[in-house]
């Protein structure tokens, strides 16, 4: 997974690519790493992407997945 994400991230449209490099700026994670957890699902099925995290009894659920669409 490691190898591919970054080079099926720079495939993307700009604006997708945009799009992560900002949840990763926010998310104060390396670029690297969002790719990396967006790609997982070109090991599965492609549907939406649902996360649930945990942190200093906090809880963040999230879920989004737009690359899929047909102009791709």
């Amino acid at each position: 997974m490691r190898a591919g994400a970054l080079l099926w991230l720079r495939n993307l449209p700009a604006r997708y690519q945009e799009e992560l490099e900002g949840l990763a700026e926010g998310a104060k994670i390396p670029l690297e790493r969002r790719a990396e957890l967006f790609y997982s699902e070109e090991c599965d099925i492609n549907q939406c992407s649902g996360v649930i995290y945990l942190s200093d009894n906090k809880v963040w659920v999230a879920g989004n997945n737009n690359t899929y669409m047909r102009e791709l």
